[in-house]
This record gives C-alpha cells, structure tokens and sequence, in this order.
C-alpha cells in the first residue's frame, strides 16, 4: 500500500454528508436457538429475562450505536477464564485456559492456574463454553450499516465488500473509531467494468488509459483492493492489473469471459469469486460458451481436468472464494416463495423480498425450468472443483456474497461453512478458511487465531466448533477489536430491527 495516502479517519471527514445515508433502513438476521439447548423456563425466569431485554431495548439508541462507556471502562481489560480455546493454527484445543484481552489486540493465552488476571479485568466465565476466532465473510455486498449487526450477531467480524461507494469508506471509519457498531471493513471501490456494464454504478474501462485513470482514482480515495467483472476486455484488463500493482491494490473479482482462467492466473489476480471462468476452463467447448451458458455449464465440466487446472492456481498462489451459498438459492419462483417463509426472513427488508423474486432480477427472469435443472446437475462439480483446490493446496476463502436472492447476510455463513464440508473439508478446514487463511490472505499472519498479539475478534460458543460447524451457531457472546458483545446485547439490537419493519415484537 502506498505510504502517502490519507488515513481512513481524514477521508472520513470529507464524506460526512452521508450520515443521513445511514438512517436508511436495512436487513438483520436473528440468531437461530438451539433446540437441544432448550429447558423449561419458570414464569419468573422468563418475565426478568423479558425485563433485562426491554432495559436493553430502550439503553440502544439504534442496532448500530454502541452502548456509552467511559474511558476508563473502555480502557478496562477483558477476561475470559477457564475457557477451551480453539486457536486455528492447527487442529487443536487448548482446555481450561485464561485469554486476556487489552487495547484491541490479545496480550495473553495461558492455562488458568498460571495467568494472574489484571486486578482491573472484566472476568467473562468461559467454563464448558468454547473460544475461537471471529470468522470473515469475503464476499458481500453491504448495503445498510445493520448489515453489519447481522453479521456480528452470526459470528462474523470481518466483511470484505465487492462493490464499494464512498459510503462504505466512512463505514470503515466510523467502525474504525467506534462511532458505528460492526465487523473490520475491507471494501473494493466501484465495479470495474466493460461496455456495457452489467450493473449500474460500475467503473466502465473500454481502453488502457480508462482502465488506468480509474485504478488510481480508486487508490486515492482510499479503497483496499480493485474489482474486476465480466466484460472487461484483454487490452483494458491488462491495465487494471498491471496500474493496480503499481500504486500496491491487489486486484479481485469474476474472470472476463474475454480474458478466460488461465489469463486471469497469469495476469497476477489474487483472488477469483464463485469459481467463475471454472465451468469454461473444464469444458470440452468452453471458449465457445455465451455468458449464459457459462453459469451452467459445470453440469458438462471434465473432472479429469480438475488437478491439473487446481495445481496452476496453486502454483501461482491465486485463491479463491467460491460462494457455494449463493449458487444454491438460485431457485425457480416457487422456491423462492418457500423460502421467503423461512424464519429469518421476518427481519429483511419488504422491498429487498420483493427484489428477490426471480421474475423481478434480470438475471433470471428468463430462465426456464431446464436453466435450473441444469444448475442444480451442476453442483455435484462445483463441490468437487471445491475438493480439488482444497487437495491440491489452493488458498481457498469463506464468503456468501450476500445480499443476493435469499443469502441473508451473517445467517449464509453458516450455509456455506456447512457446504464446504460437504465438499469434503473437515469442520477445521472450513472454519480455517473464515479465520487463519484470512489472516493469510491479507498479509495478517497473526489475525484470525487466538493468540497474544492477534486481534482481538473472538466467538464464545457453547459448544466445540471442531466437532460440527453448525456449533458455531451457539453463540454466547462476539467480541469485535476488543469490545464485548453479549449474547443479549446482539437479540436486543435484532429485534429493533425487525420492530423498525412492523413486525410483531418477541
């Protein structure tokens, strides 16, 4: 990154015009219950867990302003005791152990009978309960700032956005300073596009001094990395890419269909979304396939040219965030209906509903019944693409690319923790690829364990995340750059979201 520009809190100040912006109403999600947690509760218990609620409910002034605190209460070090720890630096946990957190970061890891607490610290009982690091969704669209409530509600403290505006800049600020409640912000700058684009707002590039013009435009405003997409062309991809590594911006996205895989992986792209450019590269015709015939054609993809396309991808240290979730709820109009009765779905938007309706997207609206079955043949090859990068030692990334048809932004990723193990992973080598591999990813060694000197973005669970991802669900607490976010806090911030949509309050 270059040394000279701005820090994100200077060009926070020049943005301040969109505050009004944040007041726009968004899309939460509720923590599932655990149903085998389940015990009775007496009439008692219940009305003064109803009462706590309501106290909290009318202490948070909005989802995402944090709760007051004084400096010395900010300043106040956190521990957590008699915890079993999942560091993810290699499978493995570390039982009854005392974590220390301080000033953001994690200053000490140790067994209980041999840490001494700060005099001064907020003990958090961690006996019988599990703590890991916060997980990165790497794909998502944010489109409200209680979005971010989502996701920390679900566990997730880190977002990288793919289509970035100079709202998410002053996110990532507010986030940064504490003014604005939710997950560390890695946000792309506007799409970078052919002519025409597919979606409104991108960056068009049709020449080499456009695709270059517009990289250092991005640059300078402060963006985190370049987005690439469809219709970009040879000549003015080669631009983006080769102007991107000039000013320090690593270059992400879809694969031009006019570039192909291999380009991409030649040209120095870091990361590829959705496995896009796979279904050509493994088909027997694929540089002859239209665009929409490339959504579909992995149900024709050759496994037998799997290891070979894995291995150049591994070799060239490219990575990948395959979004499984995303591709799975593209479903035909009466699917769609069943799962808009899913419960989550009581805390989204009316209007973002009404947008997920396929004969509402332009992407679906003429897709016929054989489109989608078609689609669906094809996923046993996108888990299997999945595996073969895996084997082959690819970095592979946890992402959902929500806010899409029904991939509801913080509750998707545990959708896609449970796909990449039915791609065959492990429950450590999914969760690895949310936590440790992120950290790698991003030049961040340290960050995504637990471990002293690692951020300090944690999940309290109630149960082992190495024995079944659907564990990490049973959250009992999310600590975000050091602020401790308790399971009631979370539900309370949920439910004002859900009552700013009038729904019957819980």
């Amino acid at each position: 990154m270059a040394a000279d520009r701005p820090s994100h809190a200077a060009r926070a100040v020049s943005l301040g015009v969109a505050l009004v912006l944040l007041l726009a109403p968004a899309c939460v999600v509720p923590q599932e219950g655990d149903p085998e947690d389940a015990v009775a509760t007496s009439a008692p218990a219940a009305a003064t867990a109803r009462s706590e609620r309501d106290d909290l409910l009318h202490r948070i002034e909005s989802p995402t302003t944090p709760l007051k605190r004084d400096d010395a209460e900010a300043r106040r070090p956190v521990a957590f005791v008699g915890v079993t720890v999942v560091p993810m630096d290699k499978e493995r946990d570390l039982p009854d152990q005392t974590v220390i957190v301080r000033d953001q970061r994690i200053e000490v890891v140790g067994p209980r009978r041999e840490v001494e607490l700060p005099k001064d610290a907020r003990v958090i009982d961690g006996a019988g309960l599990w703590l890991m690091p916060g997980l990165a969704d790497m794909h998502v669209h944010a489109w409200s700032p209680n979005h971010l409530v989502l996701d920390l509600a679900n566990g997730v403290t880190t977002i990288r956005n793919m289509a970035g505006s100079p709202l998410h800049l002053l996110w990532r600020a507010r986030v940064e300073n504490g003014q604005l409640l939710g997950p560390r912000i890695i946000t792309a700058g506007p799409i970078i596009d052919g002519d025409p684009p597919v979606w409104n707002g991108s960056a068009v590039a049709t020449s080499p001094e456009e695709a270059d013009a517009i990289v250092r435009a991005q640059h300078d405003a402060g963006y985190d990395f370049i987005k690439v997409y469809d219709r970009l062309q040879p000549d003015a991809y080669a631009a983006v890419l080769r102007t991107a590594r000039e000013v320090g911006l690593p270059v992400a996205g879809h694969v031009p269909s006019a570039v192909g895989l291999e380009g991409a992986v030649a040209a120095g792209q870091v990361c590829i979304e959705h496995l896009t450019g796979f279904a050509q590269a493994l088909h027997p015709i694929g540089d002859q396939l239209s665009a929409h015939e490339a959504w579909l054609a992995f149900d024709e993809a050759d496994p037998a040219r799997l290891p070979a396309l894995c291995e150049s991808l591994r070799r060239a240290g490219v990575w990948n965030c395959p979004t499984l979730v995303v591709m799975s709820k593209i479903v035909p109009h009466e699917e769609g209906e069943a799962l808009a009765r899913s419960p989550e779905m009581r805390f989204v938007a009316p209007a973002t509903l009404a947008m997920w309706d396929p004969s509402a997207d332009f992407r679906f609206r003429e897709w016929t019944t054989d489109d989608y079955t078609r689609l669906r043949a094809g996923d046993a090859m996108r888990l299997a693409t999945v595996r073969a990068l895996h084997d082959a030692g690819a970095g592979l990334l946890l992402g959902t690319d929500a806010f899409n048809p029904w991939v509801v932004p913080g509750f998707a990723v545990h959708d896609e923790l449970r796909l990449l193990v039915s791609a065959g992973l492990t429950p450590y080598e999914a969760l690895e690829c949310g936590t440790s591999a992120v950290g790698r990813f991003l030049g961040e060694p340290h960050d995504g364990t637990v471990a002293p000197g690692a951020r300090a973005d944690l999940l309290l669970l109630a149960a082992d995340p190495l024995a079944d991802v659907g564990n990490v669900r049973k959250l009992r607490g999310v600590m975000a750059a050091g602020r401790w976010l308790p399971r009631d806090e979370l539900d309370a911030r949920l439910e004002l979201v859900a009552r700013s949509y009038g729904r019957e309050a819980r």
